[in-house]
């Protein structure tokens, strides 16, 4: 298959794969509207926001440590070294933070506004946070070894079963959360077991590698603390919000948020699609190529956002006839949602970048400031202005992290920066 052809087909699988996705957990959205009540869909806002962060902060990202180290090594046998062995560190460390936590958070008997003190919530957030890292690992994988048919089966599985699956089994439950949050484990048990099925003579003959632990986490620690900090920008406003608002108030906010999310899910895909010619450039010293693969993606990205914002501000002039009451969104937080997705578009620009030349403990660095603005900005503005100033202190967070981010960028186009690209030798150590 020529190289054209196979980015053609990538880009293809990987839209369908994420528009499936995200076109199940949207028609959920409806459902779960008219299913529950403000102060429970809140809730389900904060368990979909406490796996996207617990999930980096407990396994270190070392499961998707292979997004990047996979190209430095040469044969399909070494690739399913490396990949056996990030999956099985990324489960261990999971677990072992999720073990004791859980345990004393059970033992402490501290209500919290996701859980509100249920032991049984407790646990079922540690097996959705266990699952999705086994979840995201097969995604990777798909990706990593071209096989993006694979990756939107996956896709299309999370979206859809999360969908069927809450459809199914919502009616025997009074607690709707509760039957949520059942929903989503369930469809990442059965989407894991799929993608183990499929994904296994990718990874069968290849074992386990030896000294990888270290360069795995010395690459994914950079990457957890993004991710991280992508989180404080993205969604802690659903937990700040918590803090100084009636959960039920937060409706509106939560349903806006799951727009953002979406809106960075097209650039997430766009940008993935291109991982194997953004990456396989920069490995073999093409740093134009590489640079200028990032740039068309950024802005081709840039327009279909775009064209998501006007499609919602479309759909909000008939909002009173769509949704309950609770969840009326003001356009000017619409607006400040439209600008704070541009900006996180923006600036996957220097992240991608500095992935290529493993700086991420250098970018990391920057969003951990963004974080701490958008952290101190959203707790001041919301106690101003409710949920639009909560939404626009992670507009003021993002601004900062694009300045912040291109700098670090300028800095790293420097010939005298980009230094020879490191060989990996059988053993795993660089030469």
């Amino acid at each position: 298959m020529s190289a054209k052809r196979a980015r053609i087909q990538r880009f293809l699988f990987f839209t369908v794969g994420t528009l499936l996705q995200k076109g199940g957990q949207f028609l959920l959205l409806p459902l779960l509207v008219s299913t529950m009540s403000a102060a429970e869909f809140a809730r389900y806002g904060q368990f979909t926001a406490a796996v996207l962060i617990l999930v980096p902060l407990f396994s270190l990202n070392v499961h998707v440590a292979a997004g990047r180290l996979f190209f430095d090594y040469r044969t399909k046998a070494e690739q399913a070294r490396l990949m056996n062995t990030t999956l099985l560190w990324g489960l261990a460390l999971t677990a072992a933070f999720v073990a004791p936590v859980g345990a004393i958070l059970t033992l402490a008997d501290i209500p919290d506004p996701l859980t509100l003190g249920s032991h049984e919530l407790i646990w079922m957030v540690a097996a959705a946070v266990l699952t999705t890292v086994i979840v995201q690992f097969y995604s990777l994988v798909f990706r990593l070894v071209d096989r993006p048919p694979l990756f939107a089966m996956v896709s299309a599985s999370l979206g859809f079963g999360l969908l069927i699956t809450y459809t199914v089994i919502e009616h025997w439950f009074t607690d709707k959360l509760m039957a949520a949050v059942i929903a989503y484990i369930a469809t990442n048990v059965l989407t894991a077991f799929a993608a183990m099925v499929f994904g296994r003579r990718h990874l069968s003959g290849g074992g386990l590698m030896k000294g990888v632990f270290g360069q795995s986490v010395s690459y994914a620690s950079g990457t957890m603390t993004q991710n991280v900090m992508t989180w404080v920008n993205s969604q802690s406003g659903r937990w700040v919000g918590a803090m100084i608002m009636p959960v039920a108030a937060l409706a509106g906010y939560t349903l806006v948020s799951y727009v953002t999310m979406a809106a960075s899910m097209v650039a997430v895909v766009l940008f993935e699609t291109m991982r194997i010619d953004i990456m396989g450039s920069h490995a073999r010293g093409d740093h134009a190529r590489t640079r200028r693969i990032v740039n068309r993606t950024m802005y081709l990205s840039l327009a279909i956002t775009a064209m998501v914002y006007l499609l919602v501000l479309a759909v909000q002039a008939f909002q009173d006839e769509l949704l309950p009451a609770g969840y009326h969104v003001e356009r000017h937080l619409v607006l400040a949602a439209a600008a704070f997705s541009a900006l996180q578009v923006i600036f996957f620009r220097p992240m991608w970048l500095a992935a290529c030349f493993k700086r991420t403990k250098s970018l990391a660095v920057v969003m951990v400031a963004a974080g701490i603005v958008t952290l101190a900005a959203s707790w001041y503005l919301g106690q101003l202005h409710g949920a639009l100033g909560l939404m626009l202190g992670a507009v003021i967070g993002s601004a900062v992290q694009v300045v912040a981010g291109y700098v670090l960028v300028s800095r790293l186009m420097r010939p005298s920066d980009a230094g020879p690209v490191p060989v990996v030798e059988r053993d795993g150590s660089q030469v």
